[in-house]
């Protein structure tokens, strides 16, 4: 069990990135370096590293003294439990790792919380009963989240949408063009035109229902966090990104990664006065033909909004299992 620095861990994003693509099915992109490292810098408090790499995989955490009073270790992103901290594709080995390393350390932390795990997986189980022999554990649940599969195609993918979707998703389509609408893929991005696409990002949010809410990635952490995710997407070419103009205006974008065989969607907004369009529905309709092009399996939408349902077939529940060190 080799403890690594921050530093460390983002000079091994690699491997590590590899090692999250072998876990489980777990939000694969969500575990990995582009998410969590941008997450730790932008989103979370003040933490020291509890990184470590064990002999079949990585244990990606971070320790903290709560308000409280109590010492806990957690993911590097804590913020919607998506991260899970144990990346390796052999369960049951890893999972004997880990208990070693915590139990080893049990007089570093009073409260252990392993976010991302997915409600009925094998590393799940794996955890809970190891941990419920020694220590109190908690189950809760964390998150959802909504994959559709691009299995089949463009066609495959619209064979499983409603009728009225099908008809619906054609007429938003024909109006755009009839409106002159144009889709513009960002298929390269240098580090030298980060900052600028990523304004014309943020014109858009500002623009958007989002930005009059105070929703959106315009300003504080979040604008942060996604400026540093979109820079690390664009230096490994991962970053799907696509802006729709009309005439000589940005007027919606959407913004996604390819991790593995999955496409996992990031952001996307189009501004009030273009709202009538439905360029969200025509956005993500292109950006579902270009992934289908490239052979991408699956589209995570990610969770949130109900909308989501429509647009995929599987809600993949994750949940929180808390350990609790009462030995102290």
């Amino acid at each position: 069990m080799q403890p690594l620095s921050l530093d460390e861990f983002d000079r091994r994003a690699g491997e590590i990135d590899r090692a999250a693509l072998a876990s489980g099915p777990h939000a694969h992109f969500c575990s990995s370096t582009a998410w969590v490292l941008p997450a730790q810098a932008a989103l979370m408090p003040r933490r020291q590293p509890w990184l470590y790499e064990l002999e079949d995989g990585f244990a990606a955490l971070m320790r903290g003294m709560h308000e409280q009073g109590f010492r806990y270790v957690e993911p590097l992103e804590a913020m919607w439990g998506l991260a899970c901290p144990l990346l390796g594709a052999r369960t049951a080995d890893l999972g004997a790792q880990f208990e070693q390393l915590v139990l080893a350390r049990r007089d570093q932390w009073d409260v252990l919380a392993l976010s991302g795990l997915v409600t009925g997986s094998a590393l799940l189980r794996e955890l809970r009963d190891r941990f419920a022999r020694q220590l109190v554990v908690q189950q809760n649940p964390s998150s959802s989240r909504f994959v559709a599969s691009l299995e089949g195609g463009v066609d495959g993918y619209l064979a499983r949408r409603s009728r009225n979707f099908r008809k619906g998703l054609r007429r938003d389509v024909r109006r755009a063009a009839e409106h002159g609408v144009e889709l513009d893929i960002v298929a390269d991005l240098p580090a030298d035109q980060i900052d600028a696409v990523y304004r014309r990002i943020l014109a858009i949010e500002a623009r958007s229902w989002k930005g009059a809410e105070g929703t959106g990635i315009v300003d504080g952490p979040m604008r942060s966090f996604y400026r540093a995710m979109l820079e690390r997407l664009a230096d490994t070419g991962r970053h799907r990104l696509l802006f729709a103009r009309v005439g000589d205006a940005d007027a919606a974008y959407i913004l996604g990664t390819r991790f593995g065989d999955t496409y996992r969607g990031l952001q996307f907004s189009y501004t009030t006065e273009h709202a009538s369009l439905a360029l969200g529905n025509v956005c993500q309709m292109r950006q579902i033909e270009e992934l289908c092009a490239e052979g991408c399996a699956s589209y995570d939408l990610g969770g949130g909004l109900d909308y989501k349902r429509r647009w995929a077939e599987t809600e993949v529940q994750s949940e929180i299992l808390l350990v609790v060190n009462r030995s102290r």
